[in-house]
Protein backbone atom coordinates (compact mmCIF):
# COMPACT_ATOMS: atom_id res chain seq x y z
CA UNK A 1 0.00 0.00 0.00
CA UNK A 2 2.38 2.56 0.98
CA UNK A 3 4.34 1.47 -2.29
CA UNK A 4 1.12 2.31 -4.30
CA UNK A 5 0.74 5.93 -2.09
CA UNK A 6 4.86 6.93 -3.25
CA UNK A 7 3.54 5.78 -6.83
CA UNK A 8 0.23 7.99 -7.08
CA UNK A 9 2.47 10.87 -5.03
CA UNK A 10 4.97 10.94 -8.01
CA UNK A 11 1.49 11.17 -10.73
CA UNK A 12 3.20 7.39 -12.09
CA UNK A 13 -0.41 5.51 -10.90
CA UNK A 14 -3.87 7.87 -10.69
CA UNK A 15 -7.08 6.86 -10.14
CA UNK A 16 -8.49 4.40 -7.87
CA UNK A 17 -6.08 2.89 -5.48
CA UNK A 18 -8.38 -0.56 -4.46
CA UNK A 19 -8.71 -0.96 -8.41
CA UNK A 20 -4.96 -0.89 -8.99
CA UNK A 21 -4.51 -3.23 -5.89
CA UNK A 22 -7.09 -5.64 -7.30
CA UNK A 23 -5.44 -5.69 -10.71
CA UNK A 24 -2.44 -6.50 -9.68
CA UNK A 25 -3.39 -9.34 -7.46
CA UNK A 26 -5.00 -10.94 -10.25
CA UNK A 27 -2.31 -10.37 -12.45
CA UNK A 28 -0.35 -12.50 -9.82
CA UNK A 29 -2.25 -15.31 -9.46
CA UNK A 30 -3.62 -15.18 -13.22
CA UNK A 31 0.80 -16.13 -14.12
CA UNK A 32 1.14 -18.74 -11.48
CA UNK A 33 -2.00 -20.60 -12.71
CA UNK A 34 -1.57 -20.06 -16.24
CA UNK A 35 2.05 -21.47 -15.41
CA UNK A 36 0.84 -24.22 -13.63
CA UNK A 37 -2.43 -24.67 -16.18
CA UNK A 38 -0.20 -25.06 -19.37
CA UNK A 39 1.29 -28.33 -19.34
CA UNK A 40 -0.52 -29.62 -22.41
CA UNK A 41 1.16 -26.29 -24.56
CA UNK A 42 4.64 -27.16 -23.20
CA UNK A 43 4.68 -30.23 -24.80
CA UNK A 44 4.53 -28.29 -28.03
CA UNK A 45 7.80 -25.50 -26.91
CA UNK A 46 11.00 -26.09 -26.94
CA UNK A 47 11.18 -25.67 -22.88
CA UNK A 48 8.04 -25.47 -20.08
CA UNK A 49 8.17 -21.74 -19.63
CA UNK A 50 7.02 -20.80 -22.99
CA UNK A 51 3.27 -20.54 -22.77
CA UNK A 52 4.06 -19.07 -19.10
CA UNK A 53 6.16 -16.35 -20.73
CA UNK A 54 3.80 -15.65 -23.47
CA UNK A 55 1.16 -14.99 -21.19
CA UNK A 56 3.47 -12.81 -18.82
CA UNK A 57 3.86 -10.72 -22.23
CA UNK A 58 0.09 -10.07 -22.47
CA UNK A 59 0.04 -8.97 -18.76
CA UNK A 60 2.92 -6.51 -19.18
CA UNK A 61 1.27 -5.05 -22.40
CA UNK A 62 -2.23 -5.21 -21.05
CA UNK A 63 -0.03 -3.10 -17.84
CA UNK A 64 1.04 -0.67 -20.63
CA UNK A 65 -2.37 -0.17 -21.97
CA UNK A 66 -3.89 0.33 -18.75
CA UNK A 67 -1.32 3.29 -17.86
CA UNK A 68 -1.50 4.91 -21.08
CA UNK A 69 -5.28 4.83 -20.88
CA UNK A 70 -5.73 5.72 -17.66
CA UNK A 71 -3.63 8.93 -18.34
CA UNK A 72 -6.10 9.81 -21.19
CA UNK A 73 -9.01 12.34 -20.04
CA UNK A 74 -12.40 10.22 -20.43
CA UNK A 75 -14.02 13.16 -22.50
CA UNK A 76 -11.93 12.01 -25.72
CA UNK A 77 -13.63 8.66 -25.05
CA UNK A 78 -16.78 10.53 -25.52
CA UNK A 79 -15.80 11.23 -29.19
CA UNK A 80 -13.85 8.53 -29.88
CA UNK A 81 -17.28 6.22 -29.25
CA UNK A 82 -18.59 6.08 -32.87
CA UNK A 83 -15.69 6.18 -34.45
CA UNK A 84 -14.41 2.82 -32.29
CA UNK A 85 -17.77 1.13 -32.96
CA UNK A 86 -18.00 1.55 -36.49
CA UNK A 87 -14.52 0.40 -36.79
CA UNK A 88 -15.00 -2.98 -34.99
CA UNK A 89 -17.95 -3.37 -37.17
CA UNK A 90 -15.70 -3.65 -40.09
CA UNK A 91 -13.42 -6.05 -38.29
CA UNK A 92 -16.17 -8.06 -37.63
CA UNK A 93 -17.36 -8.13 -41.50
CA UNK A 94 -13.47 -9.22 -42.49
CA UNK A 95 -13.29 -11.32 -39.88
CA UNK A 96 -16.41 -13.24 -41.25
CA UNK A 97 -15.20 -13.02 -45.02
CA UNK A 98 -11.19 -13.46 -44.47
CA UNK A 99 -10.96 -14.70 -40.50
CA UNK A 100 -9.09 -17.68 -39.57
CA UNK A 101 -11.19 -20.72 -38.43
CA UNK A 102 -9.85 -22.48 -35.20
CA UNK A 103 -12.16 -25.13 -33.13
CA UNK A 104 -14.46 -25.08 -35.75
CA UNK A 105 -15.36 -21.05 -35.37
CA UNK A 106 -14.07 -17.87 -37.27
CA UNK A 107 -13.63 -15.86 -34.79
CA UNK A 108 -9.87 -14.68 -35.11
CA UNK A 109 -8.95 -12.34 -37.74
CA UNK A 110 -4.40 -12.05 -38.63
CA UNK A 111 -3.38 -8.38 -39.21
CA UNK A 112 0.43 -8.34 -39.74
CA UNK A 113 1.01 -11.66 -38.12
CA UNK A 114 -1.05 -10.61 -34.97
CA UNK A 115 -4.14 -12.57 -34.22
CA UNK A 116 -7.07 -10.55 -33.20
CA UNK A 117 -10.31 -11.41 -31.82
CA UNK A 118 -12.55 -8.60 -33.44
CA UNK A 119 -15.50 -9.80 -31.28
CA UNK A 120 -13.88 -8.40 -27.80
CA UNK A 121 -13.48 -4.48 -29.54
CA UNK A 122 -16.89 -4.53 -30.51
CA UNK A 123 -18.25 -5.38 -27.17
CA UNK A 124 -15.70 -2.07 -25.85
CA UNK A 125 -16.94 -0.06 -28.61
CA UNK A 126 -20.99 -0.62 -28.33
CA UNK A 127 -20.31 -0.18 -24.42
CA UNK A 128 -18.84 3.17 -25.33
CA UNK A 129 -21.76 4.21 -27.99
CA UNK A 130 -24.32 3.27 -25.77
CA UNK A 131 -22.55 5.30 -22.75
CA UNK A 132 -22.64 8.27 -25.36
CA UNK A 133 -26.16 7.90 -26.65
CA UNK A 134 -27.85 6.91 -23.10
CA UNK A 135 -26.13 10.55 -21.90
CA UNK A 136 -28.01 12.04 -24.91
CA UNK A 137 -31.55 12.86 -25.53
CA UNK A 138 -32.88 12.74 -21.90
CA UNK A 139 -36.32 14.17 -20.60
CA UNK A 140 -35.92 17.07 -19.12
CA UNK A 141 -39.45 16.43 -17.08
CA UNK A 142 -38.62 12.90 -15.43
CA UNK A 143 -35.05 12.47 -16.60
CA UNK A 144 -35.69 9.52 -18.50
CA UNK A 145 -33.69 8.43 -22.04
CA UNK A 146 -35.22 9.62 -24.50
CA UNK A 147 -36.80 7.38 -27.28
CA UNK A 148 -34.14 8.46 -30.17
CA UNK A 149 -31.25 7.52 -28.15
CA UNK A 150 -33.30 3.97 -27.00
CA UNK A 151 -33.52 3.29 -30.70
CA UNK A 152 -30.48 3.82 -31.62
CA UNK A 153 -28.84 1.82 -28.84
CA UNK A 154 -31.15 -1.32 -29.99
CA UNK A 155 -30.14 -0.77 -33.57
CA UNK A 156 -26.48 -0.83 -32.99
CA UNK A 157 -26.80 -3.51 -30.13
CA UNK A 158 -28.74 -5.48 -32.80
CA UNK A 159 -25.95 -5.23 -35.71
CA UNK A 160 -23.20 -5.75 -33.07
CA UNK A 161 -24.83 -9.12 -32.09
CA UNK A 162 -25.89 -10.09 -35.49
CA UNK A 163 -22.18 -9.92 -36.35
CA UNK A 164 -21.24 -12.14 -33.53
CA UNK A 165 -24.49 -14.63 -33.19
CA UNK A 166 -22.86 -17.02 -36.00
CA UNK A 167 -19.60 -18.03 -34.58
CA UNK A 168 -19.86 -16.83 -30.94
CA UNK A 169 -23.51 -17.44 -29.32
CA UNK A 170 -22.19 -16.79 -25.72
CA UNK A 171 -20.48 -13.31 -26.34
CA UNK A 172 -24.03 -12.14 -28.18
CA UNK A 173 -25.90 -13.29 -25.53
CA UNK A 174 -23.92 -11.92 -22.91
CA UNK A 175 -23.27 -8.25 -25.05
CA UNK A 176 -27.01 -8.37 -25.57
CA UNK A 177 -27.61 -8.81 -21.66
CA UNK A 178 -24.95 -6.26 -20.65
CA UNK A 179 -26.23 -3.58 -22.59
CA UNK A 180 -29.86 -4.40 -21.44
CA UNK A 181 -28.48 -3.94 -17.72
CA UNK A 182 -27.26 -0.50 -18.40
CA UNK A 183 -30.22 0.41 -20.51
CA UNK A 184 -32.25 -0.21 -16.93
CA UNK A 185 -30.03 1.77 -14.97
CA UNK A 186 -29.93 4.72 -17.37
CA UNK A 187 -33.94 4.88 -17.07
CA UNK A 188 -35.20 3.41 -20.38
CA UNK A 189 -38.89 4.32 -21.97
CA UNK A 190 -41.52 1.96 -21.09
CA UNK A 191 -41.36 -0.14 -24.55
CA UNK A 192 -38.02 -1.31 -23.11
CA UNK A 193 -39.71 -3.83 -20.68
CA UNK A 194 -42.25 -5.14 -22.94
CA UNK A 195 -39.07 -5.58 -25.45
CA UNK A 196 -37.22 -7.31 -22.64
CA UNK A 197 -40.83 -9.54 -21.75
CA UNK A 198 -40.74 -10.29 -25.48
CA UNK A 199 -37.21 -11.54 -25.15
CA UNK A 200 -37.68 -13.29 -22.30
CA UNK A 201 -40.01 -15.27 -23.97
CA UNK A 202 -38.59 -15.60 -27.17
CA UNK A 203 -34.91 -16.89 -25.65
CA UNK A 204 -36.67 -19.56 -23.03
CA UNK A 205 -38.64 -20.69 -26.22
CA UNK A 206 -35.81 -21.41 -28.27
CA UNK A 207 -34.07 -23.20 -24.84
CA UNK A 208 -36.67 -25.49 -24.70
CA UNK A 209 -36.71 -26.34 -28.96
CA UNK A 210 -33.33 -27.04 -28.42
CA UNK A 211 -33.80 -29.65 -25.93
CA UNK A 212 -36.22 -31.20 -27.26
CA UNK A 213 -35.52 -31.22 -30.93
CA UNK A 214 -34.41 -34.35 -32.46
CA UNK A 215 -29.89 -34.07 -33.60
CA UNK A 216 -31.23 -35.25 -36.88
CA UNK A 217 -32.99 -31.99 -37.50
CA UNK A 218 -30.14 -29.74 -35.87
CA UNK A 219 -27.73 -31.55 -38.83
CA UNK A 220 -30.51 -30.24 -41.22
CA UNK A 221 -30.82 -26.90 -40.21
CA UNK A 222 -26.72 -26.24 -39.38
CA UNK A 223 -26.20 -27.48 -43.22
CA UNK A 224 -29.09 -24.23 -44.33
CA UNK A 225 -26.60 -21.96 -46.70
CA UNK A 226 -27.49 -18.53 -47.58
CA UNK A 227 -25.50 -16.58 -50.18
CA UNK A 228 -22.41 -19.58 -49.97
CA UNK A 229 -22.66 -18.66 -45.96
CA UNK A 230 -23.58 -21.13 -43.02
CA UNK A 231 -25.18 -18.95 -40.32
CA UNK A 232 -25.75 -21.83 -38.19
CA UNK A 233 -23.25 -24.38 -38.64
CA UNK A 234 -22.10 -24.23 -35.06
CA UNK A 235 -25.94 -25.71 -34.19
CA UNK A 236 -24.95 -29.25 -33.50
CA UNK A 237 -22.49 -27.63 -31.09
CA UNK A 238 -25.16 -25.76 -29.43
CA UNK A 239 -27.19 -28.00 -29.24
CA UNK A 240 -24.96 -30.31 -27.75
CA UNK A 241 -24.50 -28.26 -24.69
CA UNK A 242 -27.75 -27.10 -24.04
CA UNK A 243 -29.44 -30.62 -24.03
CA UNK A 244 -26.24 -32.15 -21.57
CA UNK A 245 -23.47 -34.37 -21.14
CA UNK A 246 -24.91 -37.97 -20.38
CA UNK A 247 -27.11 -39.87 -17.73
CA UNK A 248 -24.66 -40.41 -14.48
CA UNK A 249 -25.18 -44.72 -14.66
CA UNK A 250 -25.33 -46.75 -11.16
CA UNK A 251 -22.13 -47.95 -11.84
CA UNK A 252 -19.21 -45.52 -12.29
CA UNK A 253 -17.26 -47.86 -14.27
CA UNK A 254 -20.19 -47.45 -17.29
CA UNK A 255 -19.31 -43.56 -17.38
CA UNK A 256 -17.48 -43.12 -20.80
CA UNK A 257 -15.36 -40.44 -19.57
CA UNK A 258 -14.02 -39.57 -23.21
CA UNK A 259 -17.41 -37.92 -23.95
CA UNK A 260 -17.63 -34.29 -22.72
CA UNK A 261 -14.40 -33.85 -21.47
CA UNK A 262 -14.60 -30.46 -20.96
CA UNK A 263 -17.39 -30.40 -18.82
CA UNK A 264 -15.99 -33.99 -17.48
CA UNK A 265 -12.18 -32.84 -16.66
CA UNK A 266 -13.62 -29.82 -15.39
CA UNK A 267 -15.89 -31.35 -12.65
CA UNK A 268 -13.36 -33.80 -11.57
CA UNK A 269 -10.94 -30.56 -10.65
CA UNK A 270 -13.69 -29.10 -8.70
CA UNK A 271 -14.42 -32.40 -7.08
CA UNK A 272 -11.06 -33.26 -6.15
CA UNK A 273 -9.63 -30.12 -5.13
CA UNK A 274 -11.42 -29.98 -1.61
CA UNK A 275 -11.35 -27.65 0.96
CA UNK A 276 -7.78 -26.59 0.73
CA UNK A 277 -6.70 -27.35 -2.64
CA UNK A 278 -4.03 -29.40 -3.96
CA UNK A 279 -1.59 -26.60 -3.90
CA UNK A 280 0.30 -24.81 -6.55
CA UNK A 281 1.38 -26.73 -9.57
CA UNK A 282 -0.20 -29.95 -8.07
CA UNK A 283 -3.48 -30.43 -10.42
CA UNK A 284 -3.88 -33.50 -12.16
CA UNK A 285 -6.51 -31.96 -14.31
CA UNK A 286 -4.77 -30.23 -15.76
CA UNK A 287 -3.48 -32.35 -18.21
CA UNK A 288 -6.38 -33.95 -19.55
CA UNK A 289 -9.11 -30.92 -19.22
CA UNK A 290 -9.00 -29.14 -22.98
CA UNK A 291 -8.07 -25.31 -22.85
CA UNK A 292 -7.44 -25.74 -18.68
CA UNK A 293 -5.23 -22.25 -19.16
CA UNK A 294 -8.01 -20.29 -21.51
CA UNK A 295 -11.81 -21.65 -20.84
CA UNK A 296 -11.41 -23.28 -17.65
CA UNK A 297 -8.57 -21.65 -15.55
CA UNK A 298 -10.90 -21.47 -12.86
CA UNK A 299 -11.38 -25.50 -12.55
CA UNK A 300 -7.79 -25.10 -12.13
CA UNK A 301 -8.14 -22.80 -9.40
CA UNK A 302 -10.67 -24.49 -7.48
CA UNK A 303 -8.75 -28.07 -7.71
CA UNK A 304 -4.88 -26.68 -6.49
CA UNK A 305 -6.32 -23.65 -4.55
CA UNK A 306 -9.94 -25.25 -2.88
CA UNK A 307 -12.22 -22.89 -1.44
CA UNK A 308 -10.21 -20.24 -0.34
CA UNK A 309 -8.08 -18.89 -3.69
CA UNK A 310 -11.33 -19.08 -5.53
CA UNK A 311 -12.40 -17.00 -2.62
CA UNK A 312 -10.39 -14.36 -3.04
CA UNK A 313 -10.19 -14.26 -6.79
CA UNK A 314 -13.90 -13.41 -6.33
CA UNK A 315 -13.54 -10.63 -3.55
CA UNK A 316 -11.11 -8.99 -5.98
CA UNK A 317 -13.62 -9.39 -9.11
CA UNK A 318 -16.28 -7.83 -6.32
CA UNK A 319 -14.40 -5.44 -5.25
CA UNK A 320 -13.51 -3.39 -9.28
CA UNK A 321 -17.36 -3.82 -9.47
CA UNK A 322 -17.95 -2.24 -5.88
CA UNK A 323 -15.40 0.58 -6.36
CA UNK A 324 -16.46 1.47 -9.84
CA UNK A 325 -20.38 1.80 -8.65
CA UNK A 326 -18.60 4.28 -6.54
CA UNK A 327 -17.01 6.00 -8.96
CA UNK A 328 -19.89 5.99 -10.95
CA UNK A 329 -22.23 7.53 -8.02
CA UNK A 330 -19.82 10.51 -7.39
CA UNK A 331 -19.75 11.53 -11.37
CA UNK A 332 -20.91 14.93 -12.09
CA UNK A 333 -22.05 14.24 -15.65
CA UNK A 334 -23.82 11.21 -17.11
CA UNK A 335 -21.72 9.64 -19.99
CA UNK A 336 -18.91 8.93 -17.68
CA UNK A 337 -20.77 7.53 -15.26
CA UNK A 338 -22.92 5.22 -17.68
CA UNK A 339 -19.25 4.49 -19.10
CA UNK A 340 -18.01 3.00 -15.72
CA UNK A 341 -21.45 0.62 -15.09
CA UNK A 342 -21.16 -0.35 -18.48
CA UNK A 343 -17.49 -1.46 -18.05
CA UNK A 344 -17.61 -3.30 -15.05
CA UNK A 345 -21.25 -5.06 -15.88
CA UNK A 346 -19.55 -6.34 -18.83
CA UNK A 347 -16.40 -7.61 -16.62
CA UNK A 348 -18.19 -9.20 -13.75
CA UNK A 349 -21.21 -10.35 -15.89
CA UNK A 350 -17.88 -12.18 -17.77
CA UNK A 351 -16.46 -13.30 -14.70
CA UNK A 352 -19.43 -14.68 -13.27
CA UNK A 353 -20.07 -16.75 -16.68
CA UNK A 354 -17.25 -18.32 -16.70
CA UNK A 355 -17.49 -19.19 -13.19
CA UNK A 356 -20.35 -20.62 -13.27
CA UNK A 357 -19.54 -22.72 -16.00
CA UNK A 358 -16.81 -24.65 -14.22
CA UNK A 359 -19.11 -25.26 -11.49
CA UNK A 360 -21.46 -26.35 -13.98
CA UNK A 361 -24.08 -23.89 -12.94
CA UNK A 362 -24.12 -23.10 -16.67
CA UNK A 363 -23.52 -24.33 -20.22
CA UNK A 364 -20.26 -24.06 -21.79
CA UNK A 365 -19.57 -21.18 -23.30
CA UNK A 366 -16.28 -20.87 -24.24
CA UNK A 367 -15.96 -17.18 -22.50
CA UNK A 368 -12.89 -16.43 -20.76
CA UNK A 369 -12.15 -15.71 -17.10
CA UNK A 370 -11.01 -11.60 -17.20
CA UNK A 371 -7.55 -11.25 -16.64
CA UNK A 372 -6.80 -14.63 -15.52
CA UNK A 373 -7.23 -16.98 -18.83
CA UNK A 374 -4.71 -16.99 -21.22
CA UNK A 375 -5.26 -14.70 -24.39
CA UNK A 376 -3.79 -11.74 -26.34
CA UNK A 377 -7.05 -9.89 -27.31
CA UNK A 378 -9.54 -11.15 -24.09
CA UNK A 379 -6.34 -9.58 -21.85
CA UNK A 380 -5.34 -6.37 -23.35
CA UNK A 381 -9.55 -5.44 -24.04
CA UNK A 382 -10.20 -6.23 -19.96
CA UNK A 383 -7.13 -3.90 -19.31
CA UNK A 384 -9.06 -1.15 -21.78
CA UNK A 385 -11.86 -1.47 -19.42
CA UNK A 386 -9.90 -1.27 -16.00
CA UNK A 387 -7.82 2.30 -17.87
CA UNK A 388 -11.32 4.21 -18.95
CA UNK A 389 -12.41 3.43 -15.45
CA UNK A 390 -9.37 4.48 -13.59
CA UNK A 391 -9.58 7.47 -15.97
CA UNK A 392 -13.17 8.52 -14.97
CA UNK A 393 -11.80 7.61 -11.78
CA UNK A 394 -9.42 11.24 -11.90
CA UNK A 395 -10.63 12.76 -14.74
CA UNK A 396 -14.59 13.04 -14.47
CA UNK A 397 -15.96 16.19 -12.19
CA UNK A 398 -17.44 15.15 -9.15
CA UNK A 399 -20.32 15.89 -7.54
CA UNK A 400 -20.15 18.32 -4.73
CA UNK A 401 -20.92 17.01 -1.10
CA UNK A 402 -24.03 17.73 0.24
CA UNK A 403 -23.67 20.60 2.88
CA UNK A 404 -24.33 19.43 6.29
CA UNK A 405 -27.41 21.00 7.77
CA UNK A 406 -26.82 22.75 11.37
CA UNK A 407 -29.13 22.00 13.77
CA UNK A 408 -31.46 24.42 14.62
CA UNK A 409 -31.81 25.57 18.31
CA UNK A 410 -34.81 27.06 19.62
CA UNK A 411 -34.39 30.36 22.18
CA UNK A 412 -36.43 30.76 24.95
CA UNK A 413 -37.96 34.24 26.16
CA UNK A 414 -37.77 34.85 29.51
Amino acid sequence: MKALDYLKQQNILRGDGWIWIAYFCICVVSFLEVFSASSRLTYGHDGFLGPALSHFGFLVSGLLVVWVMHLIPYKLYYYFAVPLWGFSIILLGCTTLLGSAINDTTRWLSLGGITIQPSEIAKLGLICLAAKLFANNRNVENGEMGMQSFKRVLCCTIITCACIFSENLSTCLLTFIVIGLLAVVCQPPKIFYILALAAGILGGTGIVTMKNVSKETVKELSEISIGGHTPLHRLPTWHNRFVGGQEIPEDPHDYDIRRDMQATHARLAVATGGLLGKGFGNSVERDYLPHAYSDFIFSIVLEEGGIWLPTILLFLYLLIVYRSWVIAKNCKNRFPCYLVLGLSLMLIAQAMFNMAVAVDLFPITGQPLPLMSKGGTSTIITCSYLGMILSVSHTAAKKEPKAKKEPVTETIEA
